[in-house]
């Protein structure tokens, strides 16, 4: 949701960083010595090695003297993660699966679930390990948690599948946990208003419960300006995801 927004700023602001499809548990783990030879060809195969090397963590460091407002959701986590026999762990996303890099380990390896108890003690500490890291940036004041309810229904009321056959009941029990974590650490945090929580009809990808509305897009766009400390040069903005 977050890039998709900064379409609507890329005429104002920079974008100095973009970071997707990383479980913060990735990004805290050690970098897998599995795939090490994957050649990107593109967006999603960049995702999959960045989330190979555990690099957002890296990448905040080096844009943080440049950034002024980081943007982060946990949309992400829904996806659980994949842990492996060298003792890493990587996010467990389909286009992970489609490279092969992983073989049969992606199927065989154990997956931990979001909202589980030994998911929530793997995160747990990388989340802890994002907060510090920022503290010791001068940069959590510059965050922004997007925290982001499912939409059941779209702009026209239409029924929209479930992710993985979860209520809005499950969805709120799954990640409560987390974003109470991150909002009890000290990271500010904005949540889509409940006449907001829809799908769009005609979204690029098709409806889904987190592919927002124009008019979620346009809340959250206002929302990160207001948050911004806007200079004549117009300051940068590196959502990460």
């Amino acid at each position: 949701m977050i890039r998709d927004t900064f379409e609507q700023l890329k005429h104002e602001h920079e974008l100095t960083g973009y970071v997707a499809r990383q479980s913060l548990i990735s990004a805290a783990s050690a970098p897998t010595a599995l795939g090490t030879d994957f050649e990107p060809k593109g967006f999603e195969d960049r995702q999959v090695l960045g989330d190979l090397t555990s690099s957002l963590f890296g990448r905040i460091e080096e844009v943080h003297a440049t950034t002024d407002l980081l943007v982060l959701d946990l949309l992400v986590e829904r996806l659980g993660v994949v842990a492996l026999p060298d003792g890493t762990h990587v996010t467990r996303t389909p286009h992970l699966n489609r490279t092969g890099i992983l073989g049969d380990l992606f199927a065989s390896s154990p997956m931990i679930k979001l909202g589980t108890r030994e998911h929530f003690d793997l995160w747990r500490p990388a989340a802890q390990q994002l907060v510090d890291l920022l503290r010791s940036l001068g940069m959590l004041e510059r965050t922004m948690l997007l925290e982001t309810p499912f939409a059941t229904t779209t702009i026209t009321g239409t029924p929209v599948k479930p992710y993985a056959g979860w209520t809005p009941e499950i969805v709120v029990a799954k990640y409560s946990i987390y974003y109470g974590f991150l909002r009890d650490a000290g990271v500010p945090s904005v949540r889509i208003p409940d006449e907001l929580v829809v799908s769009d009809d005609n979204h690029k990808w098709g409806a889904s419960p987190f592919h927002y509305a124009p008019e979620t897009h346009d809340w959250l766009r206002d929302t990160i300006r207001a948050a911004l400390t806007v200079s004549p040069a117009g300051p940068p903005l590196v959502p990460a995801a």
